[in-house]
This record gives structure tokens, C-alpha cells and sequence, in this order.
């Protein structure tokens, strides 16, 4: 028999220590199929193929979702997983189906297999199961949850977490309700609805505290300090997002860690907090390439490009946004990323003096925040706009954009965007400047 070592593939190289792996060539696979005698006997190899990969999947999503080995196996077996789970979602297998769903997602989640998974958890949610298994099937609609979410399709994430909640309290399982709150309150606080989102992520922190878990506390906190940084309230973000990066540390989770630091850090950077902000950011990149979270990096890598437009290196933002951000975000299909990275490249054209691509830029930005629904990036692009108006000394064009991105601010208690815009508009006319 042929064989040939395996070369890593995109998933694997943020992994170490690599081994050396072996792998079957597809016609040697097809022969040996082949070769079988009966049909009974290629069931009975798919069968126990389908049982080991199972075993192997479930055993390893009970470990920390956000540590390297597991991703690191579940890579390298990933094309395994696939035939197995082919093979329990073509037979009905509900049961195996749901297990494999279940400790798949997070892979899928975290290495921005965005469209694959949700094939997978559809089809497999697409299968009628009974009763007994509700609890296996509201963590295969959690995962189904995150991966639409993350893809932009916030609607369908809400309507996927509203079920989970249902099923959660049918079950009388006051963590996953706790969980799924939490769920709610970030879908709350994606569709600009600030008090919700912290109605919400109170909610999740009481029943997180009562159950002594803090995981979820962590959650919530996440939460409450993303509410909070879109209102403008910067103070009460930072202490939001500091003690969920205790509580994220307390439970070794350090892709949570990376992840809040990344966001305490956008709150830092427009604070005026540079030099902190750019030392959680390289904490943070660091995780995330260790990982293999291509998202989270690109969203680091977006945050410290706005640091620089905020510093004046409109040049040195531009480079990390076209070279790196902007790549990752659309392979991995983060459309609300793409919204906030086109922004920020229409910001660093502008102070480049480059006006005809700020616009183009910025237009882009506005159409896809509008698609998103992400009110705050809209009222963000039309600012942006107003800028880009006022630097060709359209001054009517200019107050009009502002007047709606102000607008959008008052609607959704942006304070700071509100007092950002009421700055721009005390200024003289054809005077540039970002707010």
C-alpha cells in the first residue's frame, strides 16, 4: 500500500507541537471499499468507522473548547468527521447525529467554518427527534445559533436562541436557560437594543451567580460591558469587561480572554488609552493565532488599525486592513466585520486624501450595516460620509448625513456618538475632521 505523509493544512498551522500523519490516498480508500466481500461487511467497517469518530469527537468537546489540542485533533480528523456524520445524518441516526453536532460546532465556530457547519447542524436539526434527546437537540440549536449569527444572519441566530431558551425551560436546566439568556442579550446588543441586551445579560448574571458558574457570569458581563461601550458609557464598559477577563481567567478560557481584552481594548482606544490598548491587543492577536481563531484575529487586527487612524498613521492602517483584517473577515464570512473594516479603510483614505475612495469605501460600509441591521455602524459610515462631504466643501450634503447619523444616535442612546456629532457640527465650514 502507497502512502504519503500528510501536509498540514490551514487549520494545523497555528498548532504545536506537529506530528507527522500519515494518510490514505482516495483510490487506495475506493479499492479497500471495493475489496470488501459483502455489503454487510462495508456496513459493518462504516459502522465502526462512524462509532470511533464519534467517541473521539464527543470525548475531546469536553475539554475547553478554546485550547489548542482539541482544535488541533479535531483538524486533523475533520474529513473523518465529515464521512461519519454523512453517514448517521443519511441513516437517521438522530441520536449519533445530534452527539456529533453537538461537540462539533465550537470547531466549526472558532476556525470560521461559518458555512459548512451550518449545512451540517441544519441537516441535522432537520431530523425528527424524540423527546429524550431535547437537551442534545438544544445545544446542536445553540451552535446553529453562534454560526449564524457570526455570519451576519442575526434573525435567524434570535429565533435559533428563543428555542433553546424554550427547551432549556422545559428541562428545568437553570444553566443552559442562564446560557441561552446570555445568547439573547449579545443578539440584543447586535441589534442595537441596549436595554434588552442588558435586561437580558442581568438576567443571565443572576441565575450565573446563583449556580455559582463563572463561565457564564463571564457571559454576562461581556455583555453588560458591550451595552455599555455602545452608549458611550466608557467607565462602566471597562469595568464590565475587566471582571469578565478575571472571571474568563478563573475558568481557563483563554479564547474568552482574548476576546474581551479585543473589546476592552476598542473602548481604550477610543477613550484615548493607547498604550494599554495596544498592549491587550498583543496579548490578544497572540491567543487568537495560537488558537487558530481566524475572526477573532482579524477583529484584533481592525481594532489596532483604529488605533493607528486615532494616532494619525492613516498609512499604517490602511496596510493591516487591506494585508490582513479585511482577507480573513471575508473568508471567513463576517459580514458585520467587513462592514466595520470597509469604515475604517474609508477613515484611512480619507486622511490620506484620497476622497473619491472614501466615498466608494464608506457607500459600501453604509449598504452593508443597513443589510446587518447594525444601526451604530450605519449612524458610524454616515458620519464618515458627512466628513467625506464636508472635504469636498458640500456643507448642505454634509449636515444632512449628519443630522441622520445623529439621529440613528438618539434612537439607540449612543451618547458619545451623539456628543461626537454635535462637535462636528459646531465646526467651520470646510474644516476636515473625523468625529
Amino acid at each position: 500500500m502507497r502512502e504519503r505523509r500528510d501536509t498540514p493544512g490551514a487549520d494545523e498551522q497555528a498548532e504545536q507541537p506537529r506530528e507527522p500523519r500519515l494518510r490514505m490516498l482516495e483510490t487506495v480508500r475506493e479499492f479497500a471499499l471495493e475489496s470488501l466481500a459483502t455489503a454487510w461487511e462495508r456496513d459493518a467497517v462504516a459502522a465502526r468507522h462512524c462509532e470511533w469518530y464519534l467517541r473521539l469527537t464527543t470525548g475531546e468537546a469536553r475539554k475547553r473548547s478554546g485550547e489548542p489540542l482539541p482544535l488541533a485533533m479535531l483538524a486533523k480528523e475533520h474529513a473523518n468527521a465529515r464521512l461519519a456524520l454523512e453517514r448517521c445524518v443519511t441513516l437517521g441516526d438522530v441520536r449519533s447525529a445530534l452527539e456529533f453536532g453537538a461537540s462539533l460546532w465550537r470547531f466549526w465556530l472558532v476556525r470560521g467554518h461559518f458555512a459548512e457547519g451550518s449545512k451540517w447542524l441544519d441537516r441535522i436539526l432537520s431530523l425528527s427527534a424524540p423527546p429524550s434527546l431535547a437537551a442534545l437537540r438544544a445545544e446542536v440549536l445553540t451552535g446553529a445559533g453562534h454560526l449564524a449569527q457570526n455570519s451576519g444572519r442575526v434573525a435567524e441566530a434570535t429565533a435559533r436562541f428563543r428555542q433553546v431558551l424554550d427547551i432549556r425551560r422545559q428541562l428545568e436546566d437553570t444553566a443552559g436557560e442562564a446560557r441561552a439568556l446570555g445568547d439573547l442579550g449579545w443578539m440584543a446588543w447586535r441589534q442595537c437594543n441596549y436595554p434588552e441586551a442588558r435586561r437580558l445579560s442581568n438576567d443571565c448574571l443572576v441565575l450565573a451567580r446563583q449556580l455559582g458558574d463563572v463561565r457564564i457570569a463571564a457571559l454576562a458581563h461581556t455583555n453588560l460591558g458591550a451595552a455599555a461601550s455602545f452608549e458611550g458609557q466608557f467607565d462602566e464598559a471597562r469595568e464590565e469587561y475587566e471582571r469578565s477577563i478575571q472571571l474568563r481567567h478563573e475558568a481557563g478560557d483563554r479564547r474568552g480572554v482574548a476576546l474581551v481584552q479585543t473589546m476592552l481594548a476598542w473602548v481604550l482606544c477610543r477613550a484615548g488609552e493607547f498604550a494599554y490598548a495596544r498592549e491587550l491587543l498583543d496579548s490578544a492577536r497572540g491567543t487568537q493565532l495560537y488558537v487558530g481563531d481566524r475572526r477573532l484575529y482579524g477583529f484584533a487586527v481592525s481594532v489596532l488599525a483604529e488605533l493607528h487612524l486615532r494616532q494619525g498613521d492613516a498609512a499604517a492602517a490602511a496596510r493591516m486592513l487591506a494585508s490582513e483584517a479585511l482577507p480573513v473577515i471575508r473568508r471567513v464570512g463576517d459580514r458585520w466585520g467587513v462592514g466595520y473594516v470597509l469604515a475604517l479603510s474609508s477613515w484611512a483614505a480619507l486622511l490620506q486624501g484620497d476622497l473619491d475612495e472614501a466615498f466608494a469605501l464608506a457607500t459600501e460600509s453604509v449598504t452593508l450595516r443597513r443589510a446587518e441591521g447594525d444601526r451604530y455602524g450605519v449612524a458610524e459610515s454616515l458620519a464618515l460620509l458627512a466628513e467625506i462631504a464636508r472635504a469636498r466643501g458640500d456643507e448642505q450634503e454634509a449636515a444632512a448625513l449628519l443630522d441622520e447619523s445623529r439621529a440613528i444616535r438618539v434612537e439607540i442612546g449612543d451618547l458619545a456618538g451623539i456628543a461626537a456629532c454635535d462637535r462636528e457640527a459646531r465646526l467651520p465650514a470646510r474644516r476636515s475632521r473625523v468625529a
